[in-house]
């Protein structure tokens, strides 16, 4: 658990932990004195009925006994607060880590995995820095000035827990070590639990519609069944591991009691003495039955632990340039841009500009490159050989915020929050966004209309991802969205699927009458691209075929297959 990085979470918190320490070292203090009281009531009132000094001594037993309690319920605010304060520190550190990630890193990686890594993992770790941690010190200490105080009274009666340590000592180690390969385990299962309840809510509707209620149910009793064994499991190495641990912390004090008796028939010991041992072996026992719990916590952090700091230790493969030019018009040039992941290339020697106004279009099968060209064009990934350029600059050499404030993207999976419509548009460039330029994004992207009829009209709150709302009318306030952006490149990842083509012409014509944006469109449908400056057609990443609409279609190539399998009509008159 050790970690340069972890410390400094404790350095952040110093005070608290200072006050900690001393509410410590005060109850500790006191622990030690309140046995020694004891001893002298047992000795002096009761053995020699001096009963003057009764009143002051219990008194100070009240103090000594009511003391450690008031104080170890303020270090334990405290530790709480440590703990949470941690847990929300690393949890934003894990939530920056995981944001400036590359495309790689999320398609390797399931939401609901990082959302256990953000929630359960951190609150773990947390945990263990904050209350676990003071615990810890606390047990300790206890250990060693209740041993030393028991040795000082009668040696005899301290070999007693001398003996019986090493074997608690043993035994909580042995745990500790079985428990961190299952809490592993267990923090695996519950990503994947999340996972299957994430995925059965998020796709409701098409489960429904196929009619796989019972399927998702079964999926999500298998994992939750899984989940409970490993639960199970864990919990008996709890119980068969730390059982044996308290049975012998318990069994700490019959046995100094006995050898304390045997001392006290043979004259070598008070009474009195014989209370401090039985109250300084109690205060040993305890810590050694609380041992094995704690230890268990420990092996669940560091499984946490070990997830999230291959997290913030991962270093994402796009990464910030030096030059922190923005650009509010100019060229987006790919050259010789290729692509490969693994053995696999999936885009070669692909090479076009878009100038300031320009529409180019790309089409292709499904697989053939296009949408990868639009990440690489919005810098969501990196090409392997060549470069993508804004007016002449490596885009690598950009500051990220540079690069991308020149281009917006909207893709065909809409996101949309949970919030209002006037919200959801105003994401876009909220910090200078107004009714007015929120209203004439909307009217660009034709959606004003239908947003003017909804029941709270600008205010209607919408669900996540758009939930109550048509395919059509959620890709239209994606497309409103990336208007109040106002970048220099417009990208539609076959974003206009949803819409019918009246409105898919009408909103490229807007962009067209503008005059300010270049566009990038990647589509399957002719009626997407047809108006374009320049079609670029795709087949297994490489460039088929290149031109406008009518020269394209007089090649009479994969353009023309294309064409005409929209269009059959169009074929049989050719």
């Amino acid at each position: 658990m050790k970690h340069n990085r972890l410390l400094g979470y404790a350095r952040k918190n110093i005070n608290l932990y200072l006050f900690c320490f001393l509410m410590l070292i005060i109850q500790v203090g006191v622990r030690v004195i309140a046995p020694t009281l004891l001893a002298r009531i047992v000795d002096e009132v009761i053995g020699k009925r001096n009963y003057e000094v009764f009143p002051r001594l219990l008194v100070l037993m009240a103090i000594s006994y009511t003391l450690p309690g008031l104080l170890g319920y303020a270090q334990e605010y405290a530790s709480d607060k440590l703990s949470k304060r941690t847990s929300c520190a690393l949890r934003r550190d894990v939530f920056a880590a995981i944001t400036a990630q590359d495309g790689e890193f999320f398609s390797s990686r399931t939401p609901a995995d990082l959302m256990s890594r953000t929630t359960s993992d951190t609150d773990n770790i947390g945990f263990i820095f904050g209350f676990c941690g003071i615990f810890l010190i606390e047990i300790v200490a206890i250990v060693v000035t209740q041993f030393g105080a028991l040795a000082r009274v009668s040696m005899k009666c301290a070999l007693v827990p001398l003996v019986l340590l090493p074997v608690i000592a043993y035994l909580a180690i042995r745990s500790e070590m079985k428990g961190d390969k299952i809490s592993d385990a267990i923090s695996d299962k519950r990503a994947d639990l999340n996972a299957a309840a994430s995925e059965a809510i998020m796709g409701i509707r098409t489960v429904k519609s196929f009619g796989k209620e019972d399927k998702e149910r079964r999926r999500f009793g298998r994992e939750a069944g899984i989940f409970r064994g490993l639960s199970v499991t864990f919990d008996s190495l709890w119980i068969n591991w730390c059982t044996p641990q308290s049975i012998i912390a318990l069994m700490m004090v019959p046995l100094a009691i006995l050898v304390g008796g045997i001392e006290v028939i043979k004259g070598s010991m008070t009474m009195g003495e014989l209370s401090m041992v039985m109250e300084y072996t109690s205060e040993l026992s305890w810590p050694m039955m609380e041992i094995g719990w704690l230890l268990v916590e420990v092996s669940s952090a560091r499984a946490g632990w070990r997830k999230v700091k291959a997290i913030l230790d991962r270093k994402s493969s796009i990464r910030d340039g030096e030059i922190e030019k923005k650009e509010e018009r100019g060229t987006m040039a790919f050259e010789n841009v290729s692509f490969k992941s693994g053995d696999r290339t999936l885009l070669e020697n692909v090479s076009f500009e878009i100038t300031p106004g320009k529409t180019v279009a790309i089409m292709g099968p499904s697989g053939s490159g296009k949408s990868l060209i639009a990440s690489l064009a919005v810098r969501f990934i990196d090409p392997t050989e060549g470069r993508v350029t804004i007016n002449g600059v490596d885009m690598r050499d950009l500051t990220l915020s540079a690069s991308r404030s020149f281009s917006s993207i909207v893709t065909q999976d809409v996101f949309l929050f949970s919030d209002s419509v006037r919200n959801n548009i105003a994401l876009g460039n909220r910090r200078s966004a107004n009714d007015e330029d929120i209203k004439k994004a909307a009217r660009d992207a034709e959606a004003a209309s239908f947003i003017e009829k909804l029941e709270n009209g600008w205010d209607t709150v919408i669900g996540e991802r758009g939930v109550g709302l048509s395919g059509g009318q959620k890709q239209r306030l994606s497309i409103a969205r990336a208007f109040m952006r106002k970048n220099q490149l417009l990208i539609l990842d076959d974003a206009t699927s949803a819409l019918d083509m009246e409105t898919e012409r009408d909103i490229e014509r807007t962009v067209r009458e503008e005059g300010t944006r270049s566009l990038l469109i990647t589509a399957h449908r002719i009626s997407a691209v047809c108006s374009a400056d320049e079609i670029i057609v795709l087949d297994d990443g490489r460039i088929a075929e290149r031109g406008t609409h009518q020269e394209l279609l007089k090649k009479k190539g994969l353009y023309w297959e294309t064409y005409i399998s929209q269009y059959p009509e169009e074929g049989e008159r050719a």
